[in-house]
């Protein structure tokens, strides 16, 4: 039975929470109700799944993950911090070549060649964070050969332009079209952008590409996005839409199963002289093809950018995890892909489907999932830190509340979101550390730890001169208050003094009088505001 020369899916991490008041339920409420179906996967009631199929893979999963972990992979409905969505058209999945289910098509245009991938389906991870994953997963029936793979990739990851070119594209596809039962649902053509820059760039008007833009088909699927800084006719008058940007850059995270048995071909031999296989000995001959082939599949290029012999080979060292090489399949990880080349299994009958293809396809892209989702939560939390120091540093009154803000998001975010043992699995914790080192998630979440703790040194810091002003003014007050009281002890003292019929008398008791509401006034305004101060 013929297969799929290769899976492709790429995974589109973002920001939805760009307005500190727009909730979780105010982001499902607006997801068209039509296409939007949520999966809420009960455990308790055996409801893993309905289909038979997809139970069996959604148990191994379960088995799989550790706890923490499952609740970032299936979706717990209203109950949970993770809410899991699929795309369907007219209430049907996506489907497959292979079963004859196929209703649409992820189509990607490059000069002459057109690329068409049968998408298997689209699902929207939502975090209560603020973030979110859209994943789009696709098969390749009829492009048969790794240089096609490395377009697919190349081109079906971008979301807008890496660099202006006026008139090309550069890295980017021509058009990237998504299609169900043969009608376009959703179009980005960015040949024609990028014609239409060349056309005015030089005009009376200059019309130029917005740097934030997202892809066509990514808004329009969602229906209710629009990127950041978009043409305020984007948002005029439709108060269902909301603002999303980019946790990354201008791709997205590719995840690619490449099923041949030619892709291993002379890279897993060992080489006896080296003391190291050929995938990395290569590197350093006359004749390095073989590696370049490697190293442009790992790292999603056409080319390859690295001219030096050292250093590809060192990226490769730490990029390849091959604990399985000897039985023809080698994984390889970056900071924006993770690939895994294995042989054909077209009859079912070397075991590979249940060996390597459903762990990968299942398995390893949800872990993908929550390493990028903790490296998104890392850089705005990162951001948001960046900006409350700015706060701090201009004087503004309320720095400290906002420190403390953020130290209780970072907080929620370490407990839900940034993982750093999904598995007890052995290979799915090396390669999740794998996946961690290549985001720098290390660097940047020790990075991140000290800025919170800079900040909290200075929130303490700003909260003990608070202290010490307060005391200061309580000392004052105390010290006026003294006084006024020795003076109304006087004044009440010389009163007797006076007989009633002195024509002095009204006057001083006017002055006691007046002197023992000032000293009852005082002290409550003291008392005000000494709580207004420890409030803030």
């Amino acid at each position: 039975m013929k297969q799929p020369f290769s899976y492709h899916t790429f995974l589109f991490p973002f920001v939805w929470k760009t307005s500190g008041n727009t909730t979780i339920y105010q982001l499902i409420d607006r997801l068209p109700k039509e296409h939007w179906q949520e999966e809420v996967y009960d455990v308790q009631d055996g409801a893993l799944q309905k289909n038979a199929e997809e139970y069996t893979l959604n148990y191994a999963m379960f088995q799989y993950f550790t706890q923490p972990a499952r609740k970032l992979v299936f979706g717990q409905g209203e109950d949970g911090y993770m809410r899991l969505f699929s795309y369907c058209r007219g209430g049907k999945p996506w489907g497959s070549r292979a079963d004859e289910t196929q209703i649409g098509s992820y189509e990607i245009t490059k000069g002459a060649d057109v690329f068409k991938l049968v998408i298997h389906g689209i699902k929207l991870n939502i975090y209560d964070t603020g973030t979110a994953i859209l994943s789009f997963e696709l098969e390749n029936w009829d492009h048969r050969d790794r240089d096609s793979v490395n377009a697919i990739n190349e081109y079906g990851r971008r979301v807008w332009f890496p660099f202006l070119t006026p008139g090309r594209t550069g890295l980017t596809a021509d058009k990237i079209e998504i299609k169900a039962e043969d009608a376009v649902i959703a179009s980005e053509d960015f040949l024609q952008e990028s014609i239409g820059l060349q056309n005015n760039t030089h005009g009376e008007e200059h019309s130029p590409i917005s740097p934030t833009h997202i892809m066509a088909p990514i808004q329009n699927l969602l229906n209710c996005a629009v990127a950041e800084n978009a043409p305020p006719d984007a948002l005029r008058g439709n108060q269902d839409r909301f603002v999303i940007k980019p946790l990354v850059d201008d791709r997205m995270f590719v995840c690619c199963l490449v099923c041949d048995d030619k892709a291993l071909e002379g890279l897993a031999q060992w080489d006896a002289d080296a003391a190291e296989y050929v995938y990395l000995s290569n590197c350093e001959k006359d004749d390095h093809t073989l590696s370049d082939n490697l190293y442009k599949l790992v790292y999603i290029e056409n080319s390859v950018s690295c001219a030096s012999r050292r250093m590809k080979k060192e990226l490769l060292r730490k990029s390849v995890y091959d604990r399985w090489i000897d039985y023809g399949t080698l994984y390889g990880i970056t900071h924006h892909s993770f690939v895994c080349v294995t042989g054909a299994d077209a009859a079912g009958e070397s075991g590979l489907g249940d060996a390597v293809y459903n762990p990968f396809l299942t398995q390893y892209v949800e872990m993908a999932k929550i390493a990028l989702n903790s490296r998104g939560m890392v850089l705005a939390l990162s951001a948001e830190a960046a900006n409350v120091a700015r706060e701090v540093a201009s004087n503004n009154s309320k720095g400290p509340q906002k420190i403390q803000e953020l130290q209780e998001r970072y907080v929620q975010a370490q407990s839900k979101m940034m993982l750093f043992e999904v598995t007890v699995q052995e290979q799915g914790v090396e390669l999740f550390n794998m996946l961690s080192e290549q985001l720098y998630l290390p660097e940047n979440k020790a990075a991140l730890d000290d800025m919170i703790d800079d900040l909290r040194d200075v929130a303490n810091t700003i909260y003990d001169r608070i202290e010490q002003q307060n005391d200061s003014a309580l000392n004052t007050a105390m010290g006026l208050l003294t006084v006024f009281g020795l003076l109304f002890a006087w004044w009440q003292s010389l009163s007797p003094l006076l007989s009633e019929a002195s024509p002095v008398y009204p006057y001083l008791a006017c002055i006691t009088n007046g002197l023992g509401f000032i000293t009852l006034v005082f002290c409550l305004g003291a008392w005000i505001w000494l709580r207004k101060q420890k409030k803030k």
